[in-house]
């Protein structure tokens, strides 16, 4: 489990690292290319307070969707972008991610304590 948890973490930086380069490219302001990486710095953390089986499972499936949805969200708003010259998307990508994050977290966060035993 902990090669897991490396190579998610891993996965954030490279998307972090994919973000500045794009946000380089735009000319895009450093705090708002800092605010679109900051989810994926969170979902780090996330992954390192997951210490029951559950809380894991439930926080490696949300990394992956976190990266998969900003991988996503961020290369067809870029060439949207390209299009109409706004760069909303370092702004309104990572809110959303947020919104989606700080729920998770809460689950992660409760299953952590919690044991399932089966009552017979």
């Amino acid at each position: 489990m902990q090669h897991m948890k490396r190579t998610l973490s891993i996965c954030c930086l490279a998307m972090g690292a994919l973000l500045w380069l794009y946000g380089m490219r735009d000319n895009v302001a450093y705090g708002l290319v800092a605010f679109a990486f900051s989810p994926y710095l969170f979902s780090i953390l996330m992954l390192k307070v997951a210490q029951s089986r559950s809380a894991r499972n439930v926080a490696y499936s949300s990394v992956i969707f976190l990266l998969l949805l900003g991988f996503y969200l961020l290369v067809d708003t870029v060439q949207v972008e390209e299009i109409i010259k706004e760069k909303l998307s370092y702004l309104v990508v990572p809110v959303g991610q947020w919104v989606l994050l700080l729920f998770l977290f809460g689950v992660v966060w409760l299953s952590n304590d919690r044991v399932l035993t089966r009552e017979e």
